[in-house]
C-alpha cells in the first residue's frame, strides 16, 4: 500500500512560532495567511480592491492620490503622472471615470466634453473661434482663407467661392475683424479736426474729406470760401466731382454729397461771417441731394440766427455756367440750387460785388468773408 505525503509549508519567527504566509505562497485557508492577505485560488492574495505594499495589503487609491505604479489605483483608474487618475479620454465624476461626449452632446460642465470642446449651452461644441471638422475644432479662417462653409469662417465672414469674404454689406477687413467703411466724420473715431479718409455712402473708392469735431459731433465739411484763392465759377462736371483742396477752399462734389446724404438722415449747418467779424448761423434738420445730373436739393427744419435763406431753394435743381436753363449762374457767376433766381448764392464770386457775391440774403444781402457749409448723420 502507498503512502500519500502532505507538505505543509509553515512559516516560522525566531521564536519558533507559527506566522502567517506571505503573499503569492500556496494556502489552503485564510488562517495560513499574513494579515491583509486572503487566501484565494490557493494562493495568498490580496482582495481585489487592495494592493500589495511590500509589508500588507491596503486600499487602492483613488483619483489624485499619489502612485508609483498601476497596480496602486483602483480600477477606474490610471496611474499617470505619478497620480490616479482618468486617462484623457475620460472625465471623473463622483470617483468614477466615463467615456468624454462626443460633438453636440448634452454637458453639464467642458471636463465633460472630449478635447478641443467646450460645453456650452448644454452641448459640446466647439467654441466661437473655431468650427468642427471631423473629429476636432479647427481654428476658424481669416479673409481669404479657403473655406466650403460660411461656419468655417470668423465672425462676420462668409465663404464665398470657396475663400472667406466680409459678411458685412460695404465693408472691410480692418486686420482684426470685418469694420464698415467710414462713409463720413460721424463713423470716425477721430476727436480732432483735420483731413481724413471716408468712403462716401459707404463705397469703395476712398476720398478725403475735412472734419471738424465740435460738441461731441463730427460734422464733413462740404463747402468752404474764405479768401477767394479758389475760382467756383465752374462747370457741371467739376461740380459733380468736387474740386479744391479740402483743408481749404473747395466743394466737396455733388456725387459725394449725395452718397453720404442717402446714408441715413442728415443735419446741415451753414457758418457765416461778413466783413465785419460778425458771425451767424443757419441750421437745417433735414438736408439731402438727389441723385442724377439735376441733383436736387432737400432741406427743411430751419434754426439759427442768419435767418433762413435756403429753404426757398428747396427741391430746385444744381445750375452751373454750362448748364444754365433760367441763366442764374451766368448772370450772378455762380452755381447753385436757382429759382429765379436765389435767397442764397454761397458758391457766387468772391468778394463780389452787389449780387454777384457769396450772399446769404437775411444776413445782410451783400458779399462775405467767409462761408462753411458742414453735415453729419444724425
Amino acid at each position: 500500500m502507498q503512502e500519500t505525503v502532505i507538505w505543509i509549508l509553515q512559516f516560522y519567527n525566531k521564536n519558533d512560532k507559527i506566522v502567517g504566509r506571505e503573499i503569492n505562497v500556496p494556502c489552503q485557508n485564510r488562517r495560513q495567511c499574513k494579515e491583509t492577505l486572503d487566501c484565494s485560488e490557493n494562493t495568498c492574495q490580496c482582495h481585489d480592491t487592495d494592493y500589495w505594499d511590500g509589508i500588507y495589503c491596503v486600499n487602492r487609491k483613488t483619483a489624485g492620490m499619489p502612485c508609483s505604479s498601476q497596480n496602486e489605483c483602483q480600477d477606474d483608474f490610471r496611474c499617470l503622472n505619478e497620480s490616479c487618475n482618468c486617462q484623457v479620454s475620460e472625465y471623473l465624476d463622483e470617483d468614477k471615470c466615463f467615456q468624454r461626449k462626443d460633438y453636440r452632446s448634452p454637458c453639464n460642465a467642458t471636463v465633460q466634453c472630449k478635447d478641443t470642446l467646450t460645453c456650452f449651452d448644454e452641448k459640446c461644441q466647439c467654441d466661437k473661434s473655431n468650427y468642427w471638422k471631423g473629429n476636432v475644432c479647427i481654428q476658424k479662417k481669416s479673409v481669404d482663407g479657403a473655406c466650403i462653409l460660411s461656419t468655417d469662417c470668423k465672425d462676420n465672414l462668409k465663404c464665398s467661392n470657396g475663400i472667406c469674404v466680409c459678411n458685412l454689406d460695404k465693408a472691410y477687413w480692418d486686420g482684426i475683424s470685418c469694420t464698415k467703411r467710414p462713409s463720413e466724420c460721424e463713423d470716425l473715431n477721430y476727436t480732432v479736426d483735420g483731413v481724413y479718409p471716408v468712403y462716401p455712402g459707404r463705397n469703395t473708392k476712398r476720398t478725403y474729406v475735412y472734419c471738424i469735431m465740435r460738441d461731441n459731433k463730427k460734422w464733413t465739411v462740404i463747402q468752404r470760401r474764405y479768401d477767394g484763392t479758389v475760382n467756383f465759377y465752374r462747370a457741371l462736371f467739376e461740380y459733380t466731382q468736387g474740386f479744391g483742396r479740402v483743408d481749404k477752399e473747395h466743394w466737396l462734389g455733388n456725387m459725394k454729397i449725395h452718397r453720404i446724404t442717402q446714408d441715413g438722415t442728415h443735419e446741415l449747418s451753414v457758418h457765416l461771417e461778413d466783413w465785419n467779424g460778425n458771425q451767424r448761423q443757419a441750421n437745417y434738420s433735414q438736408f439731402s441731394i438727389e441723385s442724377g445730373n439735376l441733383y436736387n436739393l432737400r432741406v427743411s427744419g430751419y434754426s439759427g440766427n442768419a435767418g433762413d435763406s435756403l429753404t426757398y431753394h428747396n427741391g430746385r435743381s444744381f445750375y452751373t455756367k454750362n448748364r444754365d436753363n433760367n441763366s442764374c449762374a451766368k448772370k450772378y457767376r455762380g452755381a447753385w440750387w436757382y429759382g429765379n433766381c436765389y435767397h442764397s448764392n454761397l458758391n457766387g464770386k468772391y468778394n463780389g460785388t452787389g449780387s454777384t457775391g457769396v450772399v446769404w440774403n437775411d444776413f445782410g444781402g451783400v458779399s462775405l468773408k467767409s462761408s462753411i457749409m458742414m453735415i453729419r448723420r444724425r
